[in-house]
Parts: structure tokens; C-alpha cells; sequence
């Protein structure tokens, strides 16, 4: 096993011809385009809360309760917007340049990881026609930053084969907004771990590194913990009382009579409950696993549900057999970046609830996109075995 220990270098790539940026330009305009003028701006379901928590802030000077302070970065753009007489449009002009932003940016990382312009254009226009994940930008609520800034995030980590005062910088600026969008941009704090433990110098010794990834680890668990501690909506132990698969939707008519811990500790009364409720929890498990990769739901048209199987089911499928292929291009360390925010996001939900509207898949969508491109690859074999890429 090996790892980088050289200062910030950036995986080199071929810059994309012209035409090839431009179609993907045009390819997402027309989907936002279409999105925009079907949608309009979404100030209703969701985004209401965001906006009545916007117009608080500016009447109080304080938020309802603490656990909106995870989401507020979109309460203080409506603030602003709000206090400063502005449209809502500078919000959604803001979301969709961000996305923009981040599909070149994804298109250029995977021809960099890649080598290959053939993957990354077809990982690149899968990524456009994913509509479900595009539709967002027209929301004002958490899900259009959290996709964009969270697909760069993890695009720049694997464009990485060093660390310099500048990278981490960068690393640490993320870390610190993701979870201020959503909370769970804290489920990207272990992909930093990661980063972190490769990256430090090769004269240290592993018991530095181990020691330097398990604090982030720990402090990743501590800040969970304590948003899980602010009330409001996060609250860690609702799921398992009325056995929530879909969020929001008890299938109990009155809550289960389960042993649960004093709820002092969020983080130590879920795994209380887990020991000494081991066969309820492993069946909520199974099915909200079976909720969040399925991602068919009963009330979705059968088109909407045709749609969703035809086009996630293949990616999924080729993202799970990917490995020998990330690999063949000494190319793990990129891979387990990519890999370990899709385990999160996975674990999260058996440990909480699904989203009814597949939120929570979607947001890892990019990322299976990413694992799944080297199938699109047609590098010959003689070139993968000149790559000399740091890896395992």
C-alpha cells in the first residue's frame, strides 16, 4: 500500500475541444431551461419553511430553533433577498450557476482520473439528463447547493495526489459550509479522513496518520452528535419509536414499545437501541435499504417509475462492479473518496429514514455516475499499464 507524498499536484488532463464544452452547455440549459419554464421558482412544500425561518430571522434576529442552523445558508440568502427588497430569482440564479459549475467541473475530473473524453462526455450527459437531480435548481431549499457544492468537493479530492497549505485550506472551508447547507454535510467529513491520512508525508510514520484520520473521525461523530442535539426535525430516535421507512410517515399507529436510552445522547441511545432491540432494528434496516436502492415508490406514475428503474438501475449496477476497473488504473485512492460518501449516505438512512422523494439517493447519484464511468472507457490496454498514478 502506498501513498502520495509529494506537495499539491493536480491530475493532469487534456483540456476538452471547444465544441464538446459548448454541446454540454447547451445540453444544460435546455434540461434547466425546460425545468425553469415547467417549475417556474418552487416557493411552496418544503421551501416554505426556509422562507417563514427567513422572514424570523429578520423580525427576531434568531432562528425558530437551533437545528436550522444546519440549513443556514439558504435562510440567509432569503433573508437577503427579503431584506433588500431582491427577487428570489438571484437565489435560483446563484443555483444554477453552481451547477453549472460543478457539471464541467465533474466533466473535466472524470477525464482527468479517466484519461478518457469518450467516459466523461457520457458520464457528463447522464449527469445533465438526470432530472430528478436538475429539477432542484429551481427550489428554494437545501438540495441544489448541497448537489453542486458537494459533487465539487469530491471532485477536487480526486483530483488530488498531495497536500499543500492551500489544499487543505480549501478541504477545510468545505467541510465547515457543507454541513451549514444540510447536515448531512457532515457524511463527507470521513472522505476527508481519508485525504487527510494519504496524503500527510511519507516520513511520518502510520501511527501519525491513524492518528490524524481518527480525530477527524471522532470530531465528525461529536458534531453529528451535537446537531442531533439542536431539536427540531433531528431528532435521531423518531424513526425507530413509530418505525419511519419513508420520513415523516410512521407505519405505527402508536409508538413501539422498545427499550430506549435517556435521550441525552442521541449518538449512544441509537446504538442502546440497536443492542437491545437487535431484530426490530434489523428489519427497519432491510427495509430502508430496500427503500433507498430500489427507489421505486408506490405513489410515483408508472412512467416516473419507469424512468427512474431504467435509467438509476444500470448506473447503480455498474458502480457496485467498478472496483476491478479503479484498480486496473492504480486508481483506489480517487475510488474510496468517491466511494465513502455513498456508504454514508447509505448508512445514515438505515440508521434514520429514506426521503419520500429519493432526495437522499440523488445526492449520490454523481458519484455513482463517477464510479460507473470507466465502463464508458475505451483506453487501450497498453496505455492503462503506463499510468503510473499513485495508488495501492
Amino acid at each position: 500500500m502506498s501513498f502520495p507524498s509529494k506537495t499539491l499536484l493536480h491530475r493532469p488532463s487534456s483540456r476538452a475541444p471547444a465544441p464538446v464544452i459548448a454541446g454540454i452547455v447547451a445540453g444544460w440549459l435546455l434540461i434547466n431551461g425546460f425545468l425553469f419554464y415547467r417549475n417556474g421558482i418552487v416557493i411552496t412544500g418544503e421551501p416554505e419553511k426556509y422562507i417563514h425561518q427567513a422572514h424570523l430571522l429578520i423580525q427576531t434576529g434568531h432562528l425558530e430553533s437551533p437545528n436550522f442552523t444546519f440549513y443556514s445558508v439558504i435562510v440567509l440568502l432569503l433573508s437577503a433577498c427579503l431584506k433588500f427588497h431582491l427577487s428570489f430569482a438571484l437565489v435560483i440564479a446563484l443555483q444554477l450557476s453552481l451547477n453549472l459549475t460543478a457539471t464541467l467541473y465533474f466533466h473535466n475530473t472524470v477525464n482527468a482520473l479517466l484519461q478518457s473524453r469518450t467516459a466523461a462526455l457520457i458520464a457528463t450527459a447522464l449527469l445533465v439528463l438526470n432530472i430528478p437531480y436538475q429539477a432542484f435548481n429551481t427550489f428554494l431549499q437545501t438540495e441544489s447547493l448541497f448537489q453542486s457544492l458537494s459533487l465539487l468537493f469530491i471532485c477536487y479530492l480526486t483530483r488530488q495526489t498531495g497536500y499543500s497549505i492551500r489544499s487543505l485550506g480549501i478541504v477545510l472551508c468545505a467541510l465547515i459550509l457543507l454541513p451549514l447547507i444540510r447536515p448531512a454535510g457532515f457524511l463527507f467529513w470521513p472522505a476527508a479522513a481519508i485525504y487527510l491520512f494519504a496524503g500527510l508525508p511519507g516520513s511520518l510514520s502510520k501511527v501519525w496518520k491513524i492518528t490524524a484520520a481518527t480525530a477527524v473521525m471522532l470530531l465528525t461523530l461529536y458534531l453529528i452528535n451535537f446537531a442531533m442535539k439542536s431539536g427540531g426535525e433531528l431528532d435521531i430516535m423518531l424513526p425507530f419509536r413509530e418505525e419511519h421507512i419513508i420520513c415523516g410517515t410512521p407505519t405505527l399507529l402508536a409508538p413501539a414499545s422498545t427499550t430506549l436510552a435517556n435521550p441525552a445522547t442521541p449518538i449512544y441511545s441509537l446504538f442502546y437501541y440497536i443492542g437491545h432491540n437487535p431484530g426490530s432494528f434489523i428489519r427497519l434496516a432491510g427495509l430502508k435499504t430496500l427503500s433507498f436502492w430500489s427507489i421505486y415508490r408506490n405513489y410515483y406514475s408508472p412512467s416516473h417509475n419507469l424512468y427512474l428503474i431504467l435509467f438509476f438501475y444500470p448506473i447503480t449496477g455498474l458502480a457496485i462492479i467498478s472496483y476491478p476497473s479503479w484498480k486496473r488504473r492504480r486508481l483506489l485512492l480517487p475510488f474510496f473518496y468517491l466511494l465513502t460518501p455513498v456508504l454514508m449516505t447509505w448508512l445514515t438512512v438505515v440508521l434514520s429514514c429514506d426521503d419520500w422523494s429519493n432526495r437522499f439517493f440523488l445526492s449520490i447519484s454523481p458519484l455513482l455516475l463517477t464510479l460507473a464511468s470507466p465502463f464508458f472507457s475505451r483506453q487501450p490496454a497498453a496505455k492503462k499499464k503506463a499510468r503510473s498514478e499513485p495508488g495501492f
